[in-house]
Protein backbone atom coordinates (compact mmCIF):
# COMPACT_ATOMS: atom_id res chain seq x y z
CA UNK A 1 0.00 0.00 0.00
CA UNK A 2 2.88 2.36 0.77
CA UNK A 3 4.30 1.80 -2.73
CA UNK A 4 0.91 2.54 -4.29
CA UNK A 5 0.47 5.74 -2.29
CA UNK A 6 3.92 6.88 -3.45
CA UNK A 7 3.22 5.96 -7.07
CA UNK A 8 -0.13 7.70 -7.40
CA UNK A 9 1.16 11.28 -7.13
CA UNK A 10 3.91 10.52 -9.64
CA UNK A 11 1.41 8.92 -12.02
CA UNK A 12 -0.94 11.86 -11.63
CA UNK A 13 1.84 14.32 -12.48
CA UNK A 14 2.92 12.26 -15.46
CA UNK A 15 -0.51 12.29 -17.06
CA UNK A 16 -1.51 15.71 -15.74
CA UNK A 17 -4.36 14.67 -13.47
CA UNK A 18 -4.64 14.47 -9.73
CA UNK A 19 -4.54 10.93 -8.28
CA UNK A 20 -8.11 11.24 -6.97
CA UNK A 21 -9.24 12.05 -10.53
CA UNK A 22 -7.91 8.81 -12.04
CA UNK A 23 -10.61 6.45 -13.25
CA UNK A 24 -9.20 3.12 -12.07
CA UNK A 25 -12.24 1.20 -13.34
CA UNK A 26 -11.63 2.53 -16.87
CA UNK A 27 -7.91 1.75 -16.60
CA UNK A 28 -8.78 -1.80 -15.57
CA UNK A 29 -11.18 -2.25 -18.51
CA UNK A 30 -8.56 -0.91 -20.92
CA UNK A 31 -5.90 -3.25 -19.51
CA UNK A 32 -8.20 -6.28 -19.87
CA UNK A 33 -9.04 -5.25 -23.45
CA UNK A 34 -5.34 -4.89 -24.31
CA UNK A 35 -4.54 -8.32 -22.85
CA UNK A 36 -7.35 -9.94 -24.87
CA UNK A 37 -6.20 -8.17 -28.04
CA UNK A 38 -2.59 -9.25 -27.55
CA UNK A 39 -3.74 -12.80 -26.87
CA UNK A 40 -5.67 -12.90 -30.15
CA UNK A 41 -2.70 -11.42 -32.03
CA UNK A 42 -0.29 -13.92 -30.45
CA UNK A 43 -2.55 -16.83 -31.36
CA UNK A 44 -2.89 -15.63 -34.95
CA UNK A 45 0.87 -15.02 -35.23
CA UNK A 46 1.59 -18.67 -34.46
CA UNK A 47 -0.27 -19.71 -37.62
CA UNK A 48 2.12 -17.85 -39.95
CA UNK A 49 5.48 -19.68 -40.02
CA UNK A 50 7.13 -17.85 -42.89
CA UNK A 51 7.18 -14.70 -45.01
CA UNK A 52 7.67 -14.19 -48.73
CA UNK A 53 10.39 -11.57 -49.13
CA UNK A 54 11.64 -10.56 -52.54
CA UNK A 55 9.98 -13.63 -54.04
CA UNK A 56 11.68 -16.05 -51.59
CA UNK A 57 9.88 -17.90 -48.78
CA UNK A 58 11.75 -17.36 -45.51
CA UNK A 59 11.12 -18.81 -42.04
CA UNK A 60 10.07 -16.30 -39.38
CA UNK A 61 12.34 -15.79 -36.37
CA UNK A 62 10.92 -16.98 -33.04
CA UNK A 63 11.33 -15.09 -29.76
CA UNK A 64 14.62 -16.24 -28.26
CA UNK A 65 16.18 -17.06 -31.64
CA UNK A 66 17.10 -13.45 -32.45
CA UNK A 67 20.77 -12.59 -32.86
CA UNK A 68 20.59 -10.22 -29.86
CA UNK A 69 19.56 -11.37 -26.39
CA UNK A 70 16.15 -9.86 -25.65
CA UNK A 71 15.69 -11.73 -22.36
CA UNK A 72 13.67 -14.71 -23.61
CA UNK A 73 15.15 -16.90 -20.86
CA UNK A 74 13.80 -14.50 -18.25
CA UNK A 75 10.32 -13.62 -19.51
CA UNK A 76 8.03 -12.68 -22.35
CA UNK A 77 8.77 -10.20 -25.12
CA UNK A 78 8.51 -6.72 -23.62
CA UNK A 79 6.61 -5.45 -26.63
CA UNK A 80 4.16 -8.10 -27.88
CA UNK A 81 4.13 -10.62 -25.03
CA UNK A 82 5.44 -13.61 -27.00
CA UNK A 83 6.87 -16.43 -24.88
CA UNK A 84 10.21 -18.01 -25.76
CA UNK A 85 9.75 -20.12 -28.89
CA UNK A 86 6.66 -18.24 -30.09
CA UNK A 87 6.48 -15.96 -33.09
CA UNK A 88 6.22 -12.26 -32.28
CA UNK A 89 2.78 -10.72 -32.74
CA UNK A 90 1.50 -7.58 -34.37
CA UNK A 91 3.18 -5.51 -37.04
CA UNK A 92 4.53 -3.03 -34.48
CA UNK A 93 6.63 -5.33 -32.25
CA UNK A 94 10.07 -3.74 -32.09
CA UNK A 95 11.81 -7.03 -31.19
CA UNK A 96 10.54 -8.91 -34.29
CA UNK A 97 13.40 -9.35 -36.76
CA UNK A 98 13.39 -9.65 -40.53
CA UNK A 99 14.69 -13.07 -41.62
CA UNK A 100 16.19 -11.51 -44.74
CA UNK A 101 18.19 -8.53 -43.44
CA UNK A 102 18.13 -9.08 -39.65
CA UNK A 103 16.83 -5.58 -38.91
CA UNK A 104 13.58 -4.76 -37.11
CA UNK A 105 10.60 -5.77 -39.25
CA UNK A 106 8.95 -2.42 -38.47
CA UNK A 107 11.80 -0.48 -40.05
CA UNK A 108 13.53 -2.71 -42.62
CA UNK A 109 13.12 -1.95 -46.31
CA UNK A 110 12.78 -5.52 -47.58
CA UNK A 111 10.05 -6.28 -50.13
CA UNK A 112 7.44 -8.31 -48.20
CA UNK A 113 4.54 -9.91 -50.07
CA UNK A 114 1.13 -10.62 -48.54
CA UNK A 115 -1.83 -8.89 -46.98
CA UNK A 116 0.12 -5.87 -45.73
CA UNK A 117 3.59 -4.37 -46.09
CA UNK A 118 5.10 -6.94 -43.71
CA UNK A 119 3.87 -10.00 -45.57
CA UNK A 120 1.49 -11.54 -43.04
CA UNK A 121 -2.25 -11.36 -42.45
CA UNK A 122 -3.30 -8.23 -40.59
CA UNK A 123 -2.97 -8.54 -36.84
CA UNK A 124 -0.12 -11.07 -36.78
Amino acid sequence: MQLLSGLLPALGNLIHVRPHELDFAALGRETRFMRRTLGVQLEAAQQVADYVIGGRRMARIRYGDEEDDWGADHGRCHDCGAAKGQFHAGPGCDVKRCPSCGRQVISCECEYEGDDKRGFPRGT
